[in-house]
């Protein structure tokens, strides 16, 4: 009996774990999708201060790779999302001018047409756990929208 419960047991896990991985794929692969495009930032506060100039401040995410455009020039790297953590992680990867790679660590949370980010504002900084930039925590928060495509 006890030989019984055991197996039937071990099929359910085994079995919760086969549906379980195919959603979270297809969960992270929505995000990814979702992503792609490229994201007006209509707000960003930056340790606590809000950046007024944001005329040039967008984002252009195109498979894993990343294009940041603001007043001070553009950086160009790769992402990488994390659906399974809470709330989802997202890390942007750039090249410091030693050619070494940098890893900024962020949240990232997604409405429809509206991503909101927090980033900590140095490499290998500790991810930021809320949707804050206050002064002192060296985060920055950013609201950005999704530029319609041309049809």
């Amino acid at each position: 009996m006890n030989r019984c419960k055991f197996s039937v047991l071990t099929c359910l896990g085994v079995l919760s774990l086969m549906l379980l991985y195919p959603t979270t794929a297809r969960s992270a692969q929505a995000d990814q999708d979702a992503l792609q495009g490229t994201w007006v930032v209509t707000s960003l506060t930056n340790d606590g201060d809000e950046v007024a100039d944001l005329s040039k401040c967008k984002i252009e995410l195109s498979h894993d790779h990343m294009v940041m455009t603001s007043t001070k020039g553009v950086i160009q790297g790769r992402f990488k999302i994390d659906v399974n953590k809470s709330p989802k992680h997202l890390d942007f990867f750039v090249k410091d001018d030693d050619g070494s790679v940098m890893r900024f660590m962020s949240i990232y949370r997604l409405d429809g047409d509206k991503l909101t980010i927090c980033e900590s504002n140095r490499p290998d900084d500790p991810r930021p756990t809320e949707f804050k930039s206050v002064k002192g925590s060296k985060n920055t928060l950013m609201v950005l929208v999704k530029l319609k495509e041309a049809t």
